[in-house]
Formats: structure tokens, C-alpha cells, sequence
């Protein structure tokens, strides 16, 4: 016979199954990944149900399984190549993108100071529109412009060194 912690287990599984499946969805966004996700939950709890600490504690020692799990599987999905793309044709090599981008992030610094803090906190920061415009004290409209004369700035800088 099975332990009460095993029991507890599988009871909650069965309990929060559809919480486990929206949580999963949420972050995958794909039923069949989102299910994928969920079978590995319950299997990786069934695996460990003696790690868990306290009967009160199981539902959200089972979230956090799901989310973990969600992580680790969108980390291996962005390892693996489509099946439709043709591994044996020939990949296009940019020279900007050489060395991690170094030629692309000097072009960037060559830029003037009003320019090159939009670029960087855009691409470099990953920040919204609205916030930089809310970091530099500047109007959204000229934010816009300025990271739109960055582009044709770094496009003829690139464009100049590497032709």
C-alpha cells in the first residue's frame, strides 16, 4: 500500500488537473504542447511525491512542477529545427551578426547620444515605446522618429562596411 503523501498526490493531480492545463497553456500557448507539459507535471510529481513538505502546500508544489516543466520545455522546443525546413540548404550568413553582434553593437555606439540610448533601450533592454518615452522624458512621436533615423543611420553604416 501506498503512502499517504502517494495518495495525496494523486488526489491533487486529479483535483487541479484543469488549473494545471490553463497554467501550462498560459506560458505555451498550444494544447498539444500544454498537454505534453501536463503529462510531465504528473509524472514528475508521482516521481517525487516524498519531496513534498506539507499536505498544504501540494497545490502550489504542483504549480511550480508545471511551470518548471513549462520552462524546461520551451528551452528544448527552441533547440530543436522544424521538421519542414530542409537541414541541408544552405544558410544565409550575415557578417553584422559575427563575433555576437560586436560590429552591429559599434555601429550602435557610433551613433549620437540621443539616438543611441533609444536603440539600446529598445533592442538592447528590450523596453516598450511607452517606457522609453516615460525613461527619457521625451514625446512618444519623438521617440519614433529617433529610432527610425537610428535604423537608416545603422543601415547605411552597415551597409558601407560590409559590401
Amino acid at each position: 500500500m501506498k503512502d499517504k503523501k502517494y495518495e495525496l498526490t494523486v488526489s491533487a493531480l486529479i483535483k487541479y488537473q484543469d488549473a494545471m492545463y490553463r497554467l501550462a497553456m498560459s506560458s505555451l500557448r498550444n494544447r498539444d504542447n500544454a498537454l505534453d507539459v501536463v503529462q510531465n507535471s504528473a509524472l514528475r510529481a508521482l516521481e517525487h511525491y516524498q519531496s513534498l513538505r506539507s499536505p498544504e502546500s501540494v497545490k502550489s508544489w504542483l504549480f511550480r512542477i508545471v511551470i518548471n516543466e513549462s520552462a524546461r520545455y520551451m528551452r528544448s522546443a527552441a533547440k530543436e529545427i522544424p521538421n519542414d525546413q530542409d537541414i541541408t540548404e544552405e544558410i544565409y550568413h550575415e557578417k553584422a551578426f559575427d563575433k555576437d553582434g560586436e560590429e552591429v553593437l559599434e555601429a550602435v555606439m557610433k551613433l549620437p547620444a540621443d539616438l543611441r540610448v533609444i536603440v539600446i533601450l529598445r533592442y538592447y533592454e528590450d523596453l516598450s515605446l511607452k517606457d522609453i518615452s516615460d525613461i527619457t522624458g521625451v514625446n512618444i512621436n519623438t521617440v519614433k522618429s529617433r529610432l527610425y533615423a537610428s535604423h537608416k543611420k545603422l543601415g547605411a553604416e552597415i551597409k558601407e562596411e560590409y559590401l
